[in-house]
C-alpha cells in the first residue's frame, strides 16, 4: 500500500511519519519547495518533540519520500489549510487545489480522506468536486451502492508539543459519506493508531470537530467576560472564581488574554457560518475572546506609563553555570569610589562575564569598567534593551581580584547615585 499525505504542516508530516515507521510506503506533498527539500533530508521543518528522530528513521528507511506533485497512491490524506476569509467564512480553496492535484491520477478504488477542520458538508463538496474532474468514476455522493473512490472524514486532534504522543493515542472519530467510505478510512488508521476508532457519517465528524472546540471557546469566553465585569465592579476576579469554584459542580475557568492555539481562534466561525441565525452564543463567545487581547493591551500600556522615565542605575551581570560568585558592589561614602568584589568557585568559568551600565551615562568608558580587561574589548549588542552598551571582558581574573572605578569616570555624580546592592548569577 501507498499513501499520499497532502500538506506537510503541524498535522500532515507527523501522521505521514507516523505511518511511514509501521512500515507503509508514504508520498508527502507540498506546495513549498523549502519543505520538501528538508524533508529529503531528513530535517524537520517546524518544531516538536520526537518528530526530528522518527523523520529521519522513516527517510532513512526509505519508506517517506517528498515531492510537489500529487503522484499516484492507494490512499490519499488531506491536511491543508483551512482559514477563514475576511467575512469569517471558511477558505476552502487549499482543499480544493489538492482535490485538483488528486482527481489526475485516480485509477479507481483510492480512499480518500480529509483531516483539515472544516464546515459540515465539506466532505461531501470533496466528492461533487472530484466528480466533476472525473466523470468517467462512480463516487459515494451519486450512489447508494459501492462507488470508485472511498471519501471520509477524520479530523485531527491533537495537542502541539504532543502531537507525537497523541497522534497515536488518541481515539479518532472516522466519518464517511457512506458506511463502506467509514470502514475503508478506519482501516488506515488502524495501521497506527492505539485509541478507539469511533465511525460516524461525514456531517457528524466534521461538526464534532468544531463542537470541541466551540465548547472550549465558549468557557473561555465566560471566563474572559467576567474578569471585565469584575474590573468595572472593582472585584478581584481570581478570588471570586476560587470561591465560586467551591461549589462541587463548578469549574470556571482562569481568564486570559483570549484564545491560544490553531484551532479555537476559527474552528467556532464554521458553526456561526453553517447557521448563522442560530449560533448566537457561540458567535458572542468569539467577539468577546477576539477582543480581549487588545483589553490587555490597552492595561499593560497604561501599568507600565509609570516606568516612562526610570531612575538611573548601575548594574552588572556575572554568568555561565559553573560561576557560582558572592558579589558585593558598595560605595565609599568618604572617597566616594566604587568597589567591586568577586569570589569565584574552584571551577570558575570566565567564558561570558557582563558588565552594563545604562546609556544615560554617556561618557563611560570601557577601560572604567569594573573588571574590564586592558585588552581584547568589544562592545556586544545588550539583551536587555537598545539603551544599554554592554562590554564582554575576555580574561580570566584572579581569584582575588579587586576592581575599582569612580563615579567621576563615568560622568556620574556620586552624590545621587546609588549602587546595586547585589548581582546576582544568570545563565546565558
Amino acid at each position: 500500500m501507498r499513501i499520499a499525505v497532502i500538506g506537510l504542516g503541524y498535522i500532515g508530516l507527523p501522521t505521514a511519519v507516523a505511518l511511514a515507521t509501521r512500515g507503509i510506503d508514504v508520498a508527502g506533498v507540498d506546495i513549498s519547495v523549502d519543505i520538501v527539500e528538508q524533508v529529503r533530508c531528513g530535517e524537520v521543518p517546524a518544531v516538536e518533540p520526537d518528530l526530528a528522530v522518527a523523520i529521519r528513521g522513516a527517510v532513512g528507511i526509505g519508506r517517506l519520500t517528498a515531492h510537489t506533485e500529487t503522484p499516484e497512491a492507494d490512499a490519499y490524506i488531506l491536511a491543508v489549510p483551512t482559514p477563514f476569509q475576511s467575512d469569517r467564512t471558511a477558505d476552502l480553496g487549499f482543499i480544493q487545489a489538492a482535490c485538483k492535484g488528486i482527481a489526475t491520477q485516480l485509477r479507481g478504488g483510492e480512499t480518500i480522506i480529509l483531516e483539515s477542520t472544516s464546515p459540515p458538508g465539506t466532505t461531501k463538496q470533496i466528492s461533487q468536486w472530484l466528480a466533476e474532474d472525473r466523470p468517467d468514476l462512480v463516487f459515494p455522493h451519486q450512489t447508494e451502492g459501492a462507488p470508485d473512490i472511498h471519501i471520509a472524514h477524520c479530523p485531527e486532534r491533537v495537542l502541539p508539543g504532543r502531537i507525537m504522543i497523541e497522534i497515536v493515542t488518541n481515539d479518532r472519530v472516522v466519518g464517511g459519506i457512506t458506511q463502506a467510505c467509514a470502514e475503508k478510512a478506519a482501516e488506515i488508521y488502524r495501521i497506527f493508531c492505539q485509541g478507539e476508532i469511533i465511525l460516524t457519517d461525514a456531517e457528524s465528524a466534521e461538526m464534532a470537530k468544531l463542537v470541541e472546540n466551540g465548547f472550549r471557546d465558549v468557557n473561555i469566553a465566560y471566563a474572559n467576560e467576567l474578569s471585565l465585569i469584575c474590573e468595572h465592579l472593582g472585584l478581584d476576579v481570581w478570588e471570586v472564581i476560587k470561591m465560586a469554584n467551591r461549589h462541587p459542580r463548578v469549574n470556571i475557568l482562569q481568564p486570559g488574554p483570549g484564545v491560544g492555539g490553531h484551532c479555537i481562534a476559527v474552528d467556532p466561525w464554521f458553526i456561526v457560518e453553517a447557521a448563522p441565525e442560530l449560533a448566537r452564543l457561540i458567535r458572542t463567545a468569539r467577539e468577546v475572546n477576539g477582543r480581549k487581547p487588545a483589553h490587555v493591551a490597552e492595561q499593560i500600556i497604561a501599568k507600565s506609563a509609570r516606568f516612562m522615565n526610570p531612575p538611573s542605575r548601575a548594574w552588572g551581570l556575572l554568568s555561565k553555570q559553573t560561576w557560582t560568585t558572592c558579589a558585593r558592589a558598595q560605595r565609599s561614602t568618604s572617597s566616594g569610589q566604587w568597589r567591586w568584589r568577586c569570589r569565584p568557585s574552584r571551577s570558575t568559568s570566565w567564558n561570558h562575564t557582563f558588565a552594563s551600565f545604562r546609556a544615560d551615562w554617556p561618557n563611560c568608558r570601557t577601560s572604567d569598567l569594573p573588571g574590564a580587561p586592558r585588552r581584547s574589548r568589544k562592545p556586544i549588542s545588550s539583551p536587555c534593551s537598545s539603551t544599554t552598551t554592554v562590554f564582554a571582558p575576555s580574561t580570566r581574573p584572579s581569584s582575588s581580584a579587586r576592581w575599582s572605578t569612580t563615579p567621576a569616570a563615568c560622568g556620574v555624580e556620586s552624590a545621587t547615585r546609588k549602587p546595586a546592592t547585589r548581582i546576582h548569577r544568570v545563565i546565558l
